[in-house]
C-alpha cells in the first residue's frame, strides 16, 4: 500500500505586513501601497488586493495575475507586492488589504488606510471602517495636523509656537514614557498621552520624508521653534 501524501501547511509560517498604516495624498496623485511577506510567495495568481470603503466587509479589488483593473495595477516580487493607483480620487478613500491564498485559506495583511483629497472632509465617508472612538480621534488629529503642515510650509514662515517636540508632561513616579504616569488631571489623561506619542511619531516621519526640518534644530524650548536657521524649515 503506497503512502498517502498529506499536504503541509506552510501558510502558518507566512505573514503579510503592510508598513504604511495610513497614507494621505492629494487628489490626482499616484499611490503605491506596499505589502511585504515573511516568506517567498510562489505564484502571483494567489495574491489579491481587497478594499473596504463602507459598512460592508472587504471586497475583491484586484487579482494580481491579471495585474490591471482601471486605474489599479499590481506588481509582484515574490516577497513583496505593490498596489498602484495612477490617479487617486476621493472615492478611492478606504482600507486596503493584501491577501495571499495558501491551500484553501486567505491570509490578510494588517491593512493600509488611504485618505485622498481633503482628509477632514472625506473622513466621514470611511469612518465606519474603523472601530473604536480612540482610533477615530487619533486619525482625526493626524489628518488635521498634516493639513496644517501642508498649508504652513508654502507660506515661508516659521510660526512662533511651532516646534518638533512636545513639552514634557508631569509624571509622578516610574518612567515618564509609561502611559500610567500622567498626573491625573482628567479622565482622558492616559489616552491623550498615548495619542500624542503616536501622533508625534507620524509627524516626525512626515517632516523627515518631506525634508521640512533639517539638521538646524539643536534644542527644545517652549513656544519657540528652536531652529538656528529659519530657512532649514523650507
Amino acid at each position: 500500500m503506497s503512502p498517502r501524501l498529506v499536504p503541509a501547511a506552510p501558510a502558518a509560517l507566512l505573514r503579510l505586513h503592510q508598513p504604511q498604516p495610513v497614507l494621505t495624498v492629494e487628489t490626482g496623485d499616484p499611490v503605491e501601497i506596499v505589502c511585504e511577506a515573511s516568506e517567498a510567495m510562489e505564484h502571483e495568481a494567489d495574491v489579491f488586493w481587497y478594499q473596504r470603503d463602507g459598512r460592508d466587509g472587504p471586497k475583491l479589488l484586484l487579482d494580481c495575475e491579471r495585474g490591471l483593473k482601471k486605474q489599479f495595477s499590481c506588481e509582484f516580487k515574490r516577497q513583496s507586492v505593490t498596489l498602484r493607483i495612477d490617479h487617486a480620487q476621493p472615492s478611492d478613500t478606504g482600507l486596503y488589504l493584501c491577501a495571499y491564498q495558501m491551500v484553501s485559506y486567505l491570509h490578510f495583511g494588517n491593512g493600509t488606510t488611504l485618505l485622498v483629497g481633503d482628509t477632514c472632509k472625506t473622513l466621514n465617508t470611511w469612518v465606519v471602517v474603523v472601530a473604536g472612538a480612540m482610533v477615530l480621534l487619533l486619525l482625526l488629529i493626524i489628518c488635521l495636523s498634516i493639513r496644517c503642515l501642508r498649508r504652513t510650509t508654502p507660506m515661508g514662515e516659521v510660526p512662533e509656537d511651532w516646534r518638533k517636540a512636545n513639552v514634557p508632561l508631569v509624571f509622578q513616579k516610574g518612567k515618564k514614557e509609561d502611559p500610567g504616569n500622567d498626573k491625573p488631571v482628567s479622565l482622558i489623561s492616559i489616552p491623550r498621552k498615548v495619542t500624542e506619542q503616536l501622533m508625534l511619531g507620524v509627524l516626525n516621519k512626515y517632516a523627515e520624508e518631506e525634508k521640512i526640518i533639517g539638521n538646524g534644530q539643536n534644542r527644545f524650548t517652549n513656544r519657540i521653534s528652536c531652529l538656528n536657521q529659519s530657512g532649514s524649515l523650507l
